[in-house]
C-alpha cells in the first residue's frame, strides 16, 4: 500500500528490464533503488514490443507499447514508393539535412498512439509529481518532454547518448547552431539534467549552457560473479559479448592485430547484435581474421556468465578518437559491471576518456588505444590467472551510491516546489 506523501515519478524510457540490452541497466537498477526507498515509480517503454502492461520486479508498474510511423502515402502510391525507394532516399537525406534534428523529432516525425494509450499516459502525467524522460532515442524523449509540459510537471532528462552522436549527424553548420540552439532551450526548461559521467555532463554543461549532473551506470551486488581460479579455461581466450557498432572497429582492430603475437589466446566475440555498416562476418574475412576470433550467435545471460567466467580477460570496446569530447565522455552501460565482476579486463578506448580514469582505480584492469600497449596489457592479464576484486576501490559507483544521489536531488526540488 502507498502512502498519499509519496513521491511519483513517471519516467519514459526505450529500453528497461526484462530486455536484455545494456541501456535496459540504467532505470531498471535506478528505479530498484527509487522503489525500496518509497517512491512509486511507473515506466513507460517506448520499446520494440506489442503493448503490454505488466508490474516490475520491485513493485513499478511497466506499459510497454510501440509507436508507428505515420504514411503520408496510401494503397497504389505506396507501391511506387517501393519501386523508387532509392531515389526516395537520397532525396530525403537532402532535404534532412536543412531541417535541424530538434525539429525533425519533435514535429514533422509524427507517430501513431492509439488512443487506449494516449489516456494512460495523460492519466499517469497527472498522477505523477515528476516526469522523467530518457535520451538514447527521441521518441521516448520527446514524449516525456511534452507530458511535461503539457501538465506543468518538473520534467528531468536523462541523457545516455549525445544528441548529436546519436542520430548520426550530418547537418551543415548553419543547422548545427539552429539545432544547438533549440535544444539548449528545451533543456533550460529541464529541472534537472543527468547524464552518464563527469566527463561528459563537463561537456554537456558548457555545450548546452546549462548544469548536468553525472549519475552512473553502477554496479550492483549481483554483478559480482562467484568465481575461483579453478575456472580459467584451459583454452585460453579473451571474453566480449554485446554489440558492435561501426565507431568500434577501429578499437577492436588494435586488440586484434595486438593478439597476433599470442597464438595460444584468441577472442571469442559472443555478437548479442551487429551494427556495423559492413557486417562483422564480412569484415573479419576481410581482414584475414578468421583464425584470430571466434564469432558466436547471441546467447542467454546464463551461457554469457559462464563464458565470462572461464575467459582469462573482458573486452571492453570504445571509441579511441582522442579529439572528440564528447566521445571521450562516453562510458558504456556495462563498464562498472565488469570492473567489479571478479575478472580482469582490457578497456580499449581513448587515454584521455572517462573510461580510462575508472578502469585505472580498478585492479587488474588497464585500458589501451595502441597496438603495442594492447600487447602488453594481454601479457600481463593472461599470464597472472588472477580473480580482482574491485568492490571496495569503486564503492562509490554502486547503484544504491548513485541511485541515492539522484533520489536526494529529486526529494530537494519537491520540498522547494513544495514551499512555493
Amino acid at each position: 500500500m502507498y502512502s498519499s506523501n509519496q513521491i511519483k515519478i513517471l519516467i519514459i524510457v526505450n529500453w528497461y528490464p526484462p530486455d536484455k540490452e545494456v541501456a535496459a541497466r540504467r532505470w531498471g537498477n535506478i528505479v530498484f533503488e527509487l522503489q525500496n526507498s518509497g517512491f512509486k515509480c511507473t515506466i513507460v517503454i517506448v520499446g520494440p514490443d506489442e503493448m503490454k502492461s505488466f508490474q516490475g520486479n520491485s513493485g513499478e508498474k511497466i506499459l510497454n507499447f510501440t509507436i508507428e510511423k505515420k504514411s503520408v502515402l496510401k494503397g497504389n502510391q505506396e507501391k511506387k514508393v517501393k519501386r523508387t525507394f532509392c531515389f526516395l532516399i537520397k532525396l530525403k537525406r537532402q532535404i534532412v539535412n536543412f531541417i535541424p534534428e530538434y525539429i525533425l523529432s519533435r514535429y514533422l516525425r509524427n507517430v501513431r498512439i492509439n488512443k487506449k494509450i494516449i489516456n494512460y499516459l495523460n492519466d499517469a502525467a497527472i498522477e505523477s509529481d515528476f516526469v522523467i524522460s530518457s535520451f538514447g532515442e527521441w521518441n521516448a524523449f520527446i514524449i516525456g518532454y511534452k507530458l511535461a509540459l503539457k501538465y506543468n510537471k518538473p520534467w528531468i532528462a536523462d541523457i545516455r547518448d549525445w544528441f548529436e552522436h546519436k542520430t548520426n549527424y550530418n547537418k551543415h553548420w548553419p543547422i548545427q547552431y539552429i539545432d544547438r540552439l533549440l535544444t539548449m532551450k528545451m533543456l533550460q526548461k529541464a529541472y534537472l539534467r543527468l547524464t552518464v559521467g563527469t566527463f561528459l555532463s563537463k561537456f554537456l554543461s558548457d555545450y548546452y549552457k546549462c548544469t548536468f549532473h553525472a549519475i552512473y551506470n553502477g554496479w550492483t551486488d549481483n554483478d559480482v560473479l562467484s568465481i575461483g581460479k579453478e575456472l580459467f579455461s584451459n583454452n585460453k581466450y579473451l571474453f566480449y559479448a554485446g554489440t558492435i557498432y561501426n565507431h568500434q572497429l577501429s578499437g577492436l582492430k588494435v586488440l586484434i592485430e595486438a593478439l597476433k603475437s599470442f597464438p595460444e589466446i584468441c577472442l571469442k566475440l559472443r555478437l548479442l547484435k551487429d551494427s556495423t555498416k559492413v557486417g562483422m562476418k564480412k569484415w573479419i574475412e576481410q581482414n584475414n581474421y578468421s583464425d584470430r576470433v571466434m564469432l558466436l550467435p547471441p546467447a542467454n545471460i546464463e551461457v554469457i556468465e559462464y563464458e565470462l567466467a572461464l575467459s582469462h580477460g573482458v573486452i571492453v570496446i570504445e571509441d579511441i578518437d582522442r579529439l572528440n569530447e564528447a566521445k571521450l565522455g562516453t562510458v558504456t552501460g556495462k563498464l562498472l559491471k565488469l570492473l567489479v565482476s571478479g575478472k580482469p579486463g582490457l578497456a580499449i578506448a581513448a587515454k584521455q576518456s572517462e573510461i580510462n580514469y575508472l578502469t585505472s582505480k580498478a585492479n587488474g584492469w588497464y585500458c589501451v588505444d595502441n597496438i603495442d600497449d594492447c600487447k602488453n596489457a594481454i601479457k600481463i592479464i593472461t599470464i597472472h590467472e588472477t580473480v580482482v576484486d574491485n568492490t571496495a576501490v569503486l564503492k562509490e559507483y554502486n547503484m544504491r551510491v548513485q541511485a541515492g544521489k539522484l533520489l536526494q536531488m529529486i526529494k530537494s526540488i519537491h520540498s522547494q516546489n513544495n514551499n512555493i
